[in-house]
């Protein structure tokens, strides 16, 4: 796992990967604001498969969130990507 802090928005991401029946796996992302849940619980939430009931964590494919959330890993990478 992978943790990405944007301190200035209090926007958390969590990189992991999400295994499918055994048959695959997807590069996944959760994305939290870390005033309302830490790194610690957001992990145990992944690990025991629980993040899909909570309303403090969206998970998204990586890929998604790549697409959809560009500025905010431009806030990270310091730098834009086309």
């Amino acid at each position: 796992m992978n943790l990405i802090n944007v301190n200035a928005l209090h926007v958390s991401r969590i990189d992991f990967t999400q295994n499918l029946w055994g048959l695959a796996s997807e590069e996944m992302t959760a994305v939290f604001d870390d005033r309302d849940i830490t790194e610690e619980e957001v992990t145990q939430l992944i690990r025991s498969g629980e993040y899909t009931s909570s309303s403090k964590v969206a998970v998204m494919p990586l890929k998604t969130f790549q697409i959809v959330f560009r500025s905010v890993r431009d806030m990270v990478t310091g730098a834009a990507e086309e």
